[in-house]
């Protein structure tokens, strides 16, 4: 399970973060009327969710969000699908696939696990050499 203290930050409404992700903020820029969250402490409720009524208004909330910030609804939900499939990889594989199911989305690098199975060991490995060669040649 990742560090809920991971460097990663997004930036939310307080209001739609806490009942949305469950969770607190942190620090609020009071120019910019955001507050700063960590990835851990946007989805690791999300990954809690076991019924699709509350993974609905949960993905909804978290949408709107995005928009609210700026982006399209496609961009957002595209956003969305992608960060909480990426977080769900650090879970389990039965939570991973509830998650996967319950928001239909997949993890951006090994895909759905529905589909793909989990990823090997190796599998992973390699995954994570090709990503850092990628950014290395940018």
């Amino acid at each position: 399970m990742p560090r809920a203290d991971t460097a990663i930050q997004f930036y939310h409404t307080p209001s739609l973060a806490q009942a949305a992700a469950g969770a607190g903020a942190k620090a609020v820029d009071a120019a910019k009327g955001v507050s700063r969250m960590t990835i851990g402490e946007r989805y690791a409720s999300v990954m809690e969710i076991i019924d699709q009524p509350q993974a609905d208004e949960c993905f909804q909330r978290l949408v709107q969000e995005r928009i609210e910030a700026g982006k399209s609804r496609k961009e957002a939900e595209r956003l969305e699908r992608a960060s909480i499939g990426y977080y769900a990889g650090y879970y389990s594989h039965e939570v991973r696939e509830r998650v996967e199911r319950l928001f239909n989305c997949a993890h951006p690098v090994f895909g759905s696990i529905a589909e793909n199975g989990t990823p090997t060991l190796k599998e992973a490995l390699d995954a994570g050499k090709n990503l850092a060669a990628k950014r290395r040649n940018k």
